[in-house]
């Protein structure tokens, strides 16, 4: 009987300890998983104050070509060509 009690303790024990394994794996796991979506988030969509900036700065970059463009043409654009 005494032996049937140190068994039953033993199995019990190694359960408790499996299962407390088993639930650390799975939060950690978990943990992994939570930080792979944010990252992938982050990282896959642009939030909307950097598309503002993006289009702000890409106006200005546009503009400036268009600037150095028509300052660099005679009569804008309409230059005239003398024909042989």
């Amino acid at each position: 009987m005494a032996s049937e009690n140190l068994l039953m303790g033993m199995v019990t024990a190694a359960i408790t300890l499996s299962s407390s394994a088993v639930a650390l794996y799975v939060r950690l796991e978990l943990e992994k998983t939570k930080s792979a979506i944010i990252t992938h988030i982050n990282t896959a969509y642009v939030r909307k104050e950097t598309c503002i900036l993006r289009e702000r700065s890409m106006r200005e970059l546009l503009e400036g070509h268009k600037s150095d463009t028509m300052l660099g043409r005679k009569g804008h654009g309409k230059e005239e060509t003398d024909v042989v």
